[in-house]
């Protein structure tokens, strides 16, 4: 028993003496800065320490710029970022930039540091915003989101489904339609189904 003992000492004392080697080989080798590229691919930061390299890997945040929309000109489109999230819950760093936007145009990001920020689009045409998110240990992580200006289909809201006697005048109402783009709306009703041998037709009337 006293020899079993001993082997697991020594065995435990080997272990020990492996880990300063290694440790004393990463401190003696220093972590070299790592192109931009590599970062993002990698999500290692070369400020780690040497027990971070033993524990953990840094991961990236995820960059959320939000989602493709139409706008329309001269009217103020806000950057919202905060759907951005960090899995091991570092800190963040946020960085808006315009990569393309209308020829001519002179449109620029306003507090493009912020989790949130705005523009004006001034040219009809696309603009494309590219959001880095840098966490604190240097992991980088991008995203872009496009806006455009570009004519839109507009949105068809008719009345809810409605169970009536035979017989009854029913009331189409569209009313709630509405157009991204805030162009004027010309409507058509279509009669595309009815009951065999029935005569129901559409009546159109005008108000105003």
């Amino acid at each position: 028993m006293n020899s079993l003992k001993q082997s697991i000492g020594q065995l435990f004392k080997a272990g020990l003496i492996l880990r300063a080697l290694l440790a004393t080989f990463v401190i003696a080798m220093p972590v070299a800065a790592q192109p931009l590229d590599a970062l993002e691919k990698s999500c290692i930061s070369a400020t780690r320490d040497v027990a971070t390299l033993f524990d953990s890997v840094n991961r990236c945040p995820e960059a959320n710029a939000g989602v493709d929309l139409p706008i329309q000109l001269n009217q103020q489109v806000p950057l919202d970022a905060s759907r951005t999230v960090d899995l091991d819950g570092q800190l963040l760093s946020f960085e808006w930039s315009l990569v393309r936007a209308p020829k001519g145009s002179a449109v620029a990001v306003d507090e493009s540091s912020s989790v949130r920020s705005h523009f004006t689009p001034d040219l009809a045409g696309d603009y494309v915003f590219e959001l880095q998110v840098t966490d604190s240990a240097g992991a980088v992580a991008k995203d872009r989101v496009t806006f455009s200006t570009n004519n839109v289909p507009p949105v068809a809201q008719t009345s809810k489904d409605l169970t009536v006697p035979v017989g009854q005048m029913v009331s189409l109402d569209a009313a709630r339609s509405y157009d991204l783009d805030g162009d004027v709306l010309a409507y058509q009703w279509t009669l595309v189904e009815k009951p065999k041998n029935s005569s129901t037709r559409l009546s159109i009337f005008a108000f105003g």
